[in-house]
């Protein structure tokens, strides 16, 4: 969670998945950074894989996250994929996915 001058203000573990899924809801990953008066936030998530490819359900959920938190006045500014092989950025290998500004 960061603050208007991205300052880091809080970060919040939202789920720990199974080996092979996570079920998440939106309302759990904006709640925290809306109590807490985030202006923006950055997601990640483990691939336990080590693979850092992003699913197609990492991109759908992305996607969901950035509508439902421009609604709410929270920018999402990237998502990160980690592995015990590094970290990938869905905002710099997925540029058809529209960040917030």
């Amino acid at each position: 969670m960061l603050t208007i001058k991205n300052d880091l203000i809080g970060v919040e573990t939202v789920c720990v998945g199974s080996l092979h899924t996570c079920l998440i809801r939106p309302v759990d990953v904006l709640k925290g950074p809306l109590l807490g008066n985030a202006a923006s936030i950055i997601l990640a998530h483990n691939h336990a894989s080590g693979d850092l490819e992003a699913s197609v359900n990492d991109l759908d959920l992305t996607k969901v996250l950035i509508k439902a938190g421009d609604l709410l006045g929270i920018k999402v500014i990237d998502h990160l994929i980690v592995s015990n092989r590094g970290y990938r950025s869905i905002r710099e290998y997925h540029s058809e996915i529209r960040f917030s500004q």
